[in-house]
């Protein structure tokens, strides 16, 4: 149209003014004089003066007549107008539409709601749920079915962004019935023809985009009102339907005009506290169907990870957005949900309208926060004056769904809350106030905060993750030794741990030149940093990937042979022959001088168990090590505070010893071992009493039932406190003393879900182990055979699809660990 205006009247006018014209882009002012005057020159007139005269005098030309008005030319129109709206919203998918999914919610929504006598119906959450494009795609399977069967449905589908200006001193039902070309004059004298409406299906008047942050506060109401008398006005037409979508915050502060017309508004399913969400979270499913749209050649495996980080289908669109050239969802980690959180501050706060409002605002937000009480909320009348300051800016991050509104009023009191929106947000809130009260450094002063003001806190680890993240991010100031002194139990270490090593892989990949992190684990006086990284109790298949991470660092030589001996003893545990061999020849390569700080020579331990379970061979290297040290124990000093490092040995020697089949030989080492180093980890001690009960009960010895009780005890009373490595051990254990005590009924119980606890956390050996220990007594044959039947088909896949012999286990591991 702007190539053929210039062409006829030899005038420009510019693609972006003829869409401002037509109300399909925002404008703040009307068209200029040069514009309307153009315009009528390509119509055909001399001018705008003389396309106005003409008019008054014949009539808007191009009205429809009425004989011509028919629900063939309303749906022309509409179709039109629809697919216009259809393509540009497409076009703006954060993601490309073609790779974007239905959302069975949607459909769901909608049947429910045609199906009844509601007008009118919502769809409503904060920015960047997929209201939008949910909507989309249900619109685009009506106008444009993949069936090629048309629906009798007619749809007018537009954003509500082209509202702004079009209709300002117009009536809203005025402007839609010129948008599907019916004048008001027609309108007037055909009436009836709309009170009949379709002769088939339905009128769907779809608005997107109803945020009353986008409007001038009279201009909202104003649309607002017309809005609620189109629905009172169409409330007995039961072909007519309205559906909406708009912000929480929106509907929070509205949803009171609605309150006595439940008749007429269909509000869905909300699905949070403060009745302001009707659009779910993307579950499971759906993860792994936009993951093989965008990436068909991955085999998708949903996990609980993925469900954490990705079902916010804004973050969703972060990460894709981030990792389009190679997405995968191998590379969600423990550390993704702080990115994703960084993207979406970065992108609602940061950047945008009132942005520097915005970041002032949400400071002093977190400063009202009384962070001890733990309530985590601030009561809007006590910030009224910092509101009024920052006006535009609170809205701006209500509308975003940065912050919300929680109402406590009633009769007698007036209480409303303002919160962070979720954890993610709050907890970074938290982590940036405590960070400005310490000029943005990590230090002892900073732990020390965190353990008295979050003592009991949920969000403590959370919190610390948050200071963690953005101090190394912005290679700020970091006191690593200081995070040993952080109060966390043994399962939040883990986490943070792994939380650590995907943070700082990603760092030392992304940066080329030196950096800080690289000398971290080689500095004199953090040996207690180290060990707080390395141990025993956190040996874990996620584990792995934290162990390679500290690989990256420049370590010195004992402890790159601490970290492989970890590695390697992983690699035990998933029964990964392959990678216990390459282990093993790495350990080999290094020079000799860095085992002086092993109390046993772990590669002789860890080269008989690999020869044990590829080919049934026992090499006895490593008993005359275990035998040495039996008879002149020492526990070398020259390295420093080892104490992880011996404790990851000697519970390395003990698996080895178990191969000797010797029941005795193995109690009275670890009787000597509780001489030798009676003052262990928590989990060092678990797992040595744990294998003296297994002794005693190979033997029958009713001491093995009397330390089950008091690991029992210690167990149940914190289990919390117990990582995954010590959970899967002592439930073989408590499968033993079940069999023992002739339990079967619970015992059965037990084995399912020890053997899916197993398999989820790929803890092979253990569950080998237990499984051919059980074989082992042919009376439960009789007990139940299928059972039976089932544990053996287990067993044998899961040795031999381990290139391990199934005699390894039946001969000798069955009697030990």
């Amino acid at each position: 149209m702007s190539a053929d205006i210039f062409k006829k009247t030899h005038k420009q006018l510019s693609e972006t003014t003829l869409k401002r014209v037509f109300g399909f882009a925002y404008s703040q002012f009307n068209p200029s004089v040069f514009t309307i005057n153009t315009l009528a020159e390509y119509c055909g007139y001399t001018g705008w003066t003389d396309f106005v005269t003409k008019l008054q005098t014949v009539g808007a030309p191009g009205a429809l007549k009425q004989h011509n008005s028919s629900w063939r030319d309303v749906a022309e129109h509409a179709r039109k107008i629809t697919q216009f709206t259809l393509q540009a919203l497409k076009n703006r998918s954060g993601i490309p539409f073609k790779q974007t999914i239905p959302r069975k919610f949607v459909d769901e929504h909608l049947e429910i709601f045609t199906g009844e006598q509601h007008t009118a119906t919502i769809l409503t959450a904060p920015t960047g749920y997929g209201k939008t494009t949910a909507l989309c795609h249900w619109v685009d399977e009506h106008v444009n079915p993949k069936s090629g069967e048309v629906s009798d449905d007619i749809i007018l589908f537009f954003s509500f962004n082209v509202l702004v200006k079009a209709i300002q001193g117009h009536s809203l039902n005025d402007w839609l019935l010129a948008l599907l070309g019916i004048g008001t004059d027609e309108w007037a004298v055909n009436i009836a023809f709309f009170e009949k409406g379709p002769p088939k299906g339905k009128f769907y008047l779809i608005l997107d985009g109803l945020n009353e942050a986008d409007f001038k506060r009279n201009d909202f109401y104003q649309l607002l009102g017309q809005i609620i008398d189109i629905v009172s006005l169409y409330n007995k037409s039961d072909w007519f339907k309205v559906i909406l979508t708009m912000r929480s915050s929106t509907w929070v502060n509205n949803r009171h005009f609605l309150s006595n017309k439940s008749d007429e508004w269909f509000l869905g399913f909300m699905t949070d506290k403060q009745q302001s969400v009707n659009v779910p979270m993307l579950d499971g499913q759906e993860i792994a169907q936009l993951s093989r749209l965008i990436n068909p050649a991955e085999q998708v495996v949903i996990k609980e990870i993925h469900l954490n980080n990705l079902a916010h289908p804004l973050y969703f669109e972060y990460f894709y957005q981030a990792n389009r050239d190679s997405f995968s969802l191998n590379d969600v980690n423990r550390a993704s949900i702080y990115e994703l959180t960084s993207a979406y501050v970065m992108d609602k706060v940061y950047k945008g309208k009132y942005h520097e409002d915005k970041v002032v605002l949400l400071n002093e937000l977190a400063n009202q926060i009384n962070i001890t009480d733990g309530h985590y909320r601030i009561d809007k009348l006590a910030v009224h004056e910092l509101l009024k300051t920052y006006h535009h800016a609170y809205q701006e991050l209500l509308s975003t769904g940065f912050l919300r509104i929680n109402s406590h009023t009633n009769s007698l009191k007036y209480q409303i809350f303002i919160e962070f929106n979720n954890d993610n947000l709050l907890q970074f809130a938290i982590a940036k106030k405590l960070l400005n009260d310490n000029n943005d450094r990590i230090d002892q002063k900073l732990i020390s905060e965190i353990n008295t003001t979050l003592s009991n806190s949920p969000h403590k680890l959370a919190v610390l993750k948050w200071c963690i993240y953005s101090i190394v991010s912005n290679q700020d100031a970091i006191d690593f030794k200081a995070l040993a002194n952080a109060q966390l139990n043994i399962n939040e270490r883990s986490d943070l741990i792994l939380f650590m090593g995907h943070l700082f892989k990603k760092q030392l990949g992304d940066i080329q030149k030196p950096h800080y992190l690289n000398k971290l684990f080689n500095q004199e006086g953090e040996h207690n940093l180290f060990n707080y990284f390395v141990s025993l109790e956190f040996i874990h298949y996620d584990y792995e990937q934290a162990l390679l991470s500290i690989l990256d660092f420049e370590l010195p030589d004992h402890r790159r042979v601490m970290v492989k001996t970890c590695l390697s003893l992983i690699a035990i545990l998933q029964m990964d022959v392959v990678k216990l061999e390459k282990y093993i020849n790495e350990l080999k390569a290094t020079p000799h001088d860095s085992l002086h700080c092993m109390i046993i020579n772990p590669i002789n331990c860890l080269e008989s168990i690999y020869f044990y379970l590829r080919f049934g061979i026992i090499k006895k290297e490593a008993f005359a090590d275990i035998t040495k040290f039996y008879f002149n124990p020492s526990l070398p000093t020259q390295c420093g505070d080892n104490g992880n490092l011996n404790e990851i040995s000697l519970i390395l020697a003990l698996y080895s010893l178990l191969l000797c089949r010797n029941v005795p030989k193995v109690i009275r080492f670890i009787n000597a071992l509780k001489k030798i180093y009676p003052n262990g980890t928590v989990c060092y001690t678990f797992m040595i009493e744990l294998l003296m009960a297994h002794m005693y009960m190979n033997n029958g010895d009713a001491k093995g039932l009397e330390i089950y009780e008091q690991l029992k005890n210690s167990f149940d009373k914190d289990t919390n406190n117990f990582t995954t490595y010590m959970k899967v051990s002592f439930y073989s254990l408590k499968i033993k003393v079940l069999l023992f005590k002739k339990e079967y009924a619970t015992m059965f119980e037990e084995i399912h879900l020890f053997i899916n606890l197993c398999d989820e956390e790929n803890f092979k050996l253990i569950k080998v182990a237990a499984i051919a220990h059980l074989l082992g007594n042919y009376s439960l044959k009789n007990d139940d055979d299928k059972l039976f039947n089932q544990i053996y088909f287990d067993f044998v896949k899961t040795t031999r699809s381990s290139g391990c012999r199934t005699e390894s286990f039946t001969s000798s591991l069955s009697s030990g660990h």
